[in-house]
């Protein structure tokens, strides 16, 4: 028996497909090869065509390093071939999303030997099993509350009480207080939890009730902590960046100038917040597979509205079927979808010049709105100081646009236009928009009936 290193690649027809492929059961290389470290991969190779593959060897590894006696060795095998498996999935770049090859070999290889664990049927958490007699670690003995400390459950958590409860019975207050605040949030919620399920009021005393108190005066502190440093964080304003000459309005400097800060003191911290990508408004692969029924019908490529309609012109990727599936932004018809398809999915256009100002108005607004809102002692007076600040901060940024990116256009426009609007809605309902590469971002333009009848039958 010879043992080779593969290389296994996606053929064209199966990366349009979009599908995760292919199978090798049955010709013996995946018998061979198969170690189940990558037991999911495998299963989904096995579901597809061993025609979705395009299998070469590409070195013979020697017999003589893994076989012994006649007969070969797995364990001796992998020694061998690891480092040159290791060599040529770098050599070739099949590490996934390239390829598929999910780790490195090599990196793959550790000791996956469970830890020792000492102790660990004593420390797990105890369950009534039949009628078994649970033990109390808690007692009174003369008057007094002793917690057993010997070995058994939650033994960490009634040390922790037992020393506690010490401190409290000889008034050392405040060693008491910075021993509990060093613990953990959770240990102390912990110990808090144990002492409730398992001293009852019969057997409290005040030394329980001192770490009790502090415990809960130190999670309520903390919460408090918590909550105040939540409500500084919207201290700020948040601006979409609208058109790249919003960088002209210098905002930032704009809210530190002397005479602004006369008017309101407090600077805010600016949140340049993006414009979502095109891909939102131009994929629609999910909703056409809602559409999609088991065992649907193709029609004949000429009588199909993919090659009747005129909203793709000179396609000549076409599927085997006649149907259209191709990746050239070139055959869209509309001049301006095609710019947009040619950036790719992941391309943020500009909105306007027009919007600049209303965009940080609308930071501005809301950024007044919670400043008014936490005022409890809220008047007519810090509304009107506000919005005098409001109105400086957007003259002088207008102030600050003109002089670099000359006077902006009074009539706001907010692309796509209507008609290429029209035109998109008129492509997304004979045509399935989807992605295609994650690196380059293309995206592909494929005929609807022909993308549900595939996945009818899938």
């Amino acid at each position: 028996m010879e043992l080779h290193t593969f290389h296994l690649t996606k053929s064209i027809q199966a990366k349009l497909s979009i599908q995760l492929i292919p199978a090798l059961r049955g010709t013996g290389i995946l018998e061979k090869t198969l170690d189940h470290r990558n037991r999911h991969l495998h299963r989904l190779m096995a579901k597809q065509d061993i025609r979705n593959f395009i299998v070469w060897p590409l070195e013979k590894i020697d017999s003589n390093l893994y076989i012994k006696g006649g007969q070969p060795n797995l364990k001796d095998f992998r020694r061998a071939a690891t480092p040159r498996e290791n060599f040529w999935v770098h050599r070739l770049r099949t590490i996934f999303p390239k390829g598929l090859n999910s780790v490195s070999p090599i990196a793959r290889q550790h000791n996956t030997r469970r830890q020792r664990r000492p102790n660990r049927w004593s420390n797990r958490p105890f369950k009534l099993c039949g009628n078994t007699t649970i033990h109390s670690y808690a007692s009174v003995q003369n008057g007094k509350l002793t917690i057993d400390t010997k070995p058994g459950p939650a033994l960490h958590l009634r040390k922790t009480v037992n020393k506690w409860i010490t401190l409290a019975e000889n008034l050392d207050t405040q060693n008491l207080t910075e021993q509990i605040q060093d613990a953990s949030h959770r240990h102390r919620a912990a110990v808090l939890r144990w002492l409730q399920q398992n001293v009852s009021n019969t057997m409290l005393d005040d030394r329980v009730s001192s770490v009790e108190t502090i415990i809960r005066e130190l999670h309520n502190r903390t919460s408090f902590r918590a909550r105040v440093k939540n409500n500084t964080f919207t201290n700020f304003v948040k601006v979409v960046h609208a058109h790249e000459a919003i960088n002209y309005a210098k905002l930032r400097a704009v809210l530190r100038e002397p005479d602004v800060l006369k008017q309101w003191s407090s600077v805010p911290s600016i949140c340049d917040k993006q414009v979502l990508p095109i891909k939102l408004s131009l994929y629609n692969f999910t909703q056409v597979s809602l559409q999609v029924e088991p065992n649907m019908t193709l029609p004949l490529c000429h009588e199909c509205e993919c090659t009747k309609s005129n909203l793709i012109v000179n396609c000549q990727e076409l599927t085997e079927d006649g149907h259209v599936m191709t990746c050239d932004p070139s055959v869209i018809k509309d001049p301006f979808l095609r710019q947009l398809f040619e950036y790719g999915g992941k391309f943020r256009q500009n909105i306007s010049a027009s919007v600049i100002l209303d965009a940080i108005e609308l930071g501005l607004n809301e950024y007044i709105n919670i400043i008014l809102s936490r005022n409890r002692d809220w008047d007519s007076g810090l509304a009107t100081t506000l919005g005098i600040w409001q109105r400086m901060v957007l003259r002088k940024c207008k102030e600050n646009i003109e002089k670099e990116f000359g006077p902006l256009p009074n009539e706001k426009h907010y692309p796509p236009s209507p008609s290429d609007y029209k035109f998109l809605l008129a492509l997304k309902k004979y045509f399935a928009i989807i992605p295609v590469d994650k690196s380059s971002h293309n995206i592909a333009i494929v005929c609807k009936r022909w993308y549900l009848y595939t996945l009818s039958w899938k």
